[in-house]
């Protein structure tokens, strides 16, 4: 009898301290993605105490003299900032390509392969993190409908999802054993619901633990439909990490037509609903890594938090009001 008392006394004290204990009602982790090595020297981006980042690189760097100077001095600023800084790596086009123009062709899987595994040599100590092409579906990259249309530009996307499966493949066995491996990094553009099952099944029965999706679309017109649908599609037990998104102060397209005129303010109202969109889905959404710090003056594409001179912008000081989650 005392020891079944003393049982019903301990559980009551556990169960007085769990009410106690405060309790976290979002898992959010907040990283901020940037490809510029003096970020990490800015006192503005110190003060946030980032932990985590991202950095998008040539699938092919290691072979260019030049681009692999680029990296160089990117790890070296991130390792300076924080030796344990955790670091995802993503993939991209080579320097030599323009797509959706000429030269707009992917790699084999031999050549991905070869220069996949150098790299990991070199700088794969730093890396936590690796998605095997970033911003695969979208036209700037040559996984996707390189700007086809109507059947021919499905033919192209579906080709151009199997092919990331394959390299997702290859990453997996090259780091996945002591790396985290996302799956396809998709953005919120044409048909990206189709292109992410095309890659799931092309993947087969091992899907990824998680997935990677740009809402730049969501964030910045304040509406959740593309990452509803894309959560949606997801398999049974995958999570959503938005591993690039953030509020566009402005955007210029190609063609000079101004999808974004700059605004502040705008840019501070985007920048409050990604985090909406993290609560709302907070199931399936645990990581976001923000894009981006600094912008130059003449860039199209602004989602800096600072302007390009140095000085904070308002999506800053919302990004700091929810530094709790930069951890």
């Amino acid at each position: 009898m005392r020891r079944s008392l003393r049982a019903l006394a301990l559980a009551a004290a556990l169960a007085t301290l769990a009410l106690a204990a405060p309790t976290q009602s979002h898992a959010l982790v907040v990283g901020l993605g940037d490809q510029k090595p003096d970020t990490f020297t800015d006192p503005l981006f110190k003060q946030l105490k980032v932990k985590r980042t991202r950095y998008i690189v040539p699938w092919d760097a290691i072979n260019d003299p030049a681009q692999r100077a680029i990296a160089d001095a990117w790890f070296t600023a991130a390792r300076r900032h924080r030796p344990r800084l955790e670091i995802v790596v993503a993939f991209n086009l080579s320097a030599s390509q323009n797509c959706p123009a000429a030269p707009c062709s992917y790699p084999s899987v031999s050549r991905y392969r070869t220069a996949v595994r150098k790299f990991h040599r070199r700088y794969g100590r730093h890396v936590k993190i690796y998605q095997p092409w970033n911003e695969s579906n979208s036209g700037t990259q040559p996984t996707s409908s390189r700007g086809k249309r109507g059947r021919a530009g499905k033919r192209q996307a579906a080709r151009g999802a199997r092919q990331v499966a394959k390299y997702y493949k290859v990453l997996v066995r090259i780091a996945g054993r002591r790396r985290i491996v996302t799956g396809a990094d998709i953005q919120d553009i044409g048909d990206f619901v189709g292109y992410t099952r095309t890659f799931l099944r092309a993947v087969g029965r091992r899907k990824p633990k998680v997935m990677g999706f740009h809402n730049y679309t969501d964030t910045n017109r304040r509406r959740t439909s593309a990452t509803q649908k894309f959560v949606r599609a997801m398999p049974r037990g995958t999570k959503v990490w938005l591993t690039e998104t953030g509020a566009l102060y402005k955007f210029i397209q190609q063609n000079g037509t101004v999808s974004l005129p700059p605004s502040e303010s705008r840019a501070r109202r985007s920048m409050t609903h990604m985090f909406r969109i993290a609560r709302k889905f907070r199931r399936h959404i645990d990581r976001i890594y923000v894009y981006q710090w600094k912008a130059l003056e003449t860039d199209r594409f602004d989602a800096g938090v600072v302007n390009p001179d140095g000085t904070r912008r308002s999506s800053y000081t919302v990004l700091r009001r929810n530094r709790k989650f930069i951890r």
